[in-house]
């Protein structure tokens, strides 16, 4: 059971990384970059704490991201919603949703560059 989890996150990883990877070809859309970030928000665990647009939580310990544009925009004095999304991935602990104040906290993720693209893009609906 375990090598069948580890072979379907690697296989997940793996294609979320070809699609980040080659996501800035001249061709590339918006619908394909939000492709690609829901693969990188499966891919790197996410969805373990997190629902999203088209994603269930498999918790529910974290805040749900669906429709995170609406309410991301006036979280921080200062931040705009891309802002606030981009600071909340790289420094998970810079903000605490109220009500999810707990003993467990979102990890600070390793996340290239286009991979915080993806994901921005995906949480925000663009």
């Amino acid at each position: 059971m375990r090598l069948a989890l580890w072979l379907g996150a690697t296989i997940v990883l793996t294609v979320a990384s070809i699609i980040v990877l080659t996501s800035d070809t001249p061709n590339e859309t918006p619908s394909m970059v939000t492709a690609a970030g829901e693969a990188v928000f499966r891919a790197k665990g996410c969805s373990g704490c997190h629902s999203a647009s088209g994603v269930t939580s498999l918790t529910n310990t974290g805040p749900d991201l669906t429709a995170l544009a609406t309410r991301a925009a006036g979280r921080v004095e200062g931040l705009d919603a891309e802002g606030y999304v981009r600071e909340s991935v790289l420094s998970p602990q810079a903000f605490i949703v109220p009500g999810f104040e707990t003993p467990f906290s979102m990890p600070t993720l390793a996340v290239s560059d286009a991979e915080l693209e993806a994901i921005v893009a995906f949480l925000l609906g663009d």
